[in-house]
């Protein structure tokens, strides 16, 4: 029951689950690590993995050492501070992971087990918030842009706004938002098909995604099965593959050009049916191309130590060039990688995206998947901001360790 428990608090606050996470983040983190360390008391062995502390102190020394450095104001400093707490809590949980499970692929066994119930507890919030519109209660306060947050009883979340423009309630659990919802079951996608090698229920995560209606989610979760599928025919039916693909797409290419220049009205129409976007005044996309170019723009201001989390030469950036009003509502940059650069400079980045790289290939089992799950998680975390998320510094620091410091 405690594993159980401890799962489901992990996926909670991984990516900022509870829709107002500067009133409810902090409450559940000093919860979280007192279920942890209940777990570590009562296992029969205390297992500290050497790997996991070095990796894990390594990014909360570098991050440190940044953030004296930055001297930035104590208004954004907390939010920095969050994240030095978060690296804290993974070294604990891969103490009580190490502890009470053989392996890595044990506790991952166990974790995507988890997670598919509550897939398929989402459908069914997913149908009672839209078949029981009227039971929907108003949760927080109407934000800047005139956005309100609402609960079916607690069990899941959605936003007037998304009613609005769907005319129906996506699927996002009690997740900050239906795309982030849906990064989240890619990611776990990943680990049970390609690290745990699992075929068996895959049709929930289909389901999950379509549900999701998160134009992002689906075109990666598309592109990932479609290179999983011809990687997994082998080395030599691999690259014969690649060359009949190559052909097919290479020959046409010129009238392909040419068909989506001449119907490029038509084809705008029928994406805009699907997922019910105007795509040239669409303002997700519109607020994520921002972000990417004049996040990675305004980065270069303090390349080495970052802005920490003071968004101030950013929206300063977006408000004289792109006249956005992101800093009235304080959006923040959604690219995680743009992010990334901008929060903590370009040292930070490159050892973050080293240990992303290092847990692909670890993940991968076999060398041929690396670079796939690499730039899947690449892609995730450019979709949503969830790279400070729990879950994320989870599959940064935890591997499969032999060298264990072990307390009867």
């Amino acid at each position: 029951m405690i594993k159980k428990s401890i799962f489901f608090l992990i996926l909670f606050i991984s990516a900022g689950a509870i829709v107002n996470v500067k009133v409810f983040e902090l409450p559940f983190y000093p919860l979280v690590v007192f279920m942890i360390v209940a777990g570590i008391a009562i296992s029969s062995k205390i297992r500290i993995p050497q790997s996991g502390t070095y990796l894990t102190f390594l990014l909360l020394i570098v991050f440190f050492a940044l953030f004296i450095g930055r001297n930035e104001p104590l208004t954004s400093a907390a939010d920095d501070l969050k994240v030095m707490a978060k690296y804290i809590i993974v070294w604990i949980l891969c103490i009580y992971c190490s502890s009470n499970f053989k392996t890595k692929k044990d506790f991952y066994a166990q974790f995507v087990y988890f997670f598919e119930k509550l897939l398929i507890f989402s459908f069914f919030t997913f149908v009672l918030s839209n078949v029981l519109n009227a039971a929907l209660v108003n949760f927080g306060p109407v934000t800047a842009i005139g956005d309100q947050y609402q609960t079916f009883f607690g069990l899941c979340f959605t936003t007037t706004n998304d009613f609005k423009k769907y005319n129906f309630h996506r699927n996002q659990s009690f997740f900050w938002e239906p795309g982030v919802f849906g990064m989240v079951i890619l990611t776990m996608y990943v680990i049970k098909s390609i690290y745990l090698q699992e075929k068996k229920r895959v049709w929930v995560y289909y389901v999950a995604v379509l549900t999701t209606v998160s134009m992002g989610t689906i075109l990666i979760f598309i592109g990932f099965n479609l290179f999983k599928n011809l990687l997994s025919k082998g080395k030599y039916v691999f690259n014969a593959r690649m060359v009949i693909f190559t052909i097919l797409i290479a020959a046409p290419i010129i009238f392909v050009i040419n068909f989506v220049n001449t119907y490029s009205d038509l084809i705008e129409g029928a994406v805009g049916s699907v997922f019910h976007r105007n795509l040239n005044q669409d303002k997700s996309l519109d607020t994520r191309t921002d972000d990417l170019v004049y996040g990675f723009k305004a980065s270069l201001d303090d390349l080495y130590a970052g802005h920490g989390q003071d968004y101030t030469d950013f929206y300063a950036l977006t408000s004289a060039e792109a006249s956005t009003n992101k800093a009235a509502y304080g959006g923040g940059i959604t690219n995680g990688i743009i992010g990334l650069f901008y929060n903590y400079g370009v040292c930070y980045l490159i050892l973050f995206l080293g240990l992303l790289f290092k847990s692909a290939k670890d993940l991968a089992n076999v060398p041929k998947y690396t670079l796939l799950i690499f730039f899947t998680f690449i892609g995730i975390l450019m979709v949503e901001p969830i790279q400070n998320s729990l879950l994320i510094f989870l599959i940064l620091t935890f591997y499969n360790d032999k060298r264990l410091l072990k307390f009867s």
